[in-house]
């Protein structure tokens, strides 16, 4: 698990591109995405194909989704701010220590 972990944060100190999860566009298309959902679900519901129970399941579906797009996306947005508080070398020599 440390290693796993290290490994991530030493391609997070190489990575210069910012992920497409910080993308205004990224943002603006998943609410697009949530809205016609939300109309089809409402849709199907109205006309009896699909029942209730499946309706509530299918948006605490939709919810997690959202919940854990919106983790990442802070994440990632918060991430310029932790990097210079971190020591590449200090994990570079604990993976190498790992590693033999």
């Amino acid at each position: 698990m440390e290693k796993r972990l290290l490994v991530w944060l030493v391609k997070k100190f190489d990575k210069d591109k910012s992920s497409m999860l910080t993308s205004m566009w990224f943002a603006v298309g998943g609410w697009i995405l949530i809205v016609l959902i939300t109309i089809v679900l409402l849709s199907l519901i109205k006309t009896g194909m699909i029942s209730n129970f499946v309706l509530m399941l299918l948006s605490t579906l939709l919810g997690v989704v959202v919940g854990l797009v919106t983790l990442l996306r802070e994440s990632e947005k918060n991430w310029p701010y932790i990097i210079p508080h971190l020591s590449r070398d200090s994990i570079k020599k604990r993976l190498n220590e790992i590693e033999t």
